[in-house]
């Protein structure tokens, strides 16, 4: 006879439309091969852009790689933004170098209090979860967390193809990563998931944004 904590745990469960538990859901999701979820990536796209902007994110979809400096320009418009850092990045340094044409101050200080002081902080995330409207970072030496915490406004570039389903795909592609790694000092002292702009509420429940963290996040996916 079940015990009165499996009856709430069961009572919870179909309340929640949960049919399976976490590990008979992660168990269907795998073969010996790997992954076997199938979705097209219009579908982890609109579904994470969706759950993001619930969430007060904003994601946006970007053509190419011009658009993407249009619109981070756009972003720094928006915000009235004028000063930002970012991660020291081969994709990402074309960008920073054209901000800097038009006029925009880029910090290159690793110290915090000058980092604190800018306005945007630039990243890459390595991966992002639909499901969750979730992005995820990895810290290394050069992949820096401070632009992802300590200024106002978070810029984070998602490559669509590193967009996946669930954390359990998730594990999949990190478990990939880190198997192909040829020096253990590759490895990333730290994995940030990260959902929505930084948010708390107080006793009442009122809900503030940006007093732990970032205030606006924008993820262009492209």
């Amino acid at each position: 006879m079940p015990d009165s904590k499996d009856i709430i745990l069961k009572n919870i469960q179909n309340a929640l439309g949960v049919v399976k538990t976490d590990y008979e859901y992660a168990d269907s999701l795998f073969k010996e091969d790997g992954l076997i979820s199938e979705f097209v990536p219009e579908q982890l796209i609109n579904e994470f852009s969706e759950k993001l902007e619930s969430l007060s994110g904003h994601a946006e979809l970007i053509e190419n790689d011009n658009n993407l400096i249009k619109f981070i320009e756009k972003i720094f418009g928006m915000t009235k933004s004028s000063s930002f850092f970012g991660w020291d990045n081969e994709y990402l340094i074309p960008s920073y170098e054209k901000l800097e044409e038009k006029g925009y101050r880029r910090t290159k200080s690793t110290g915090k209090i000058s980092q604190s002081k800018c306005d945007i902080g630039i990243t890459l995330a390595d991966y992002a979860i639909s499901e969750t409207g979730s992005i995820v970072l990895y810290t290394n030496r050069v992949q820096n967390r401070n632009a992802s915490l300590i200024v106002p406004i978070h810029i984070a570039i998602l490559p669509k193809e590193n967009l996946v389903k669930n954390i359990f795909d998730l594990f999949v592609r990190i478990i990939n990563d880190y198997s192909e790694l040829e020096d253990v000092r590759e490895l990333s002292s730290c994995v940030s998931f990260i959902t929505g702009p930084s948010r708390t509420a107080d006793i009442e429940l009122n809900l503030t944004l940006g007093v732990h963290g970032p205030k606006e996040l924008y993820v262009l996916i492209i």
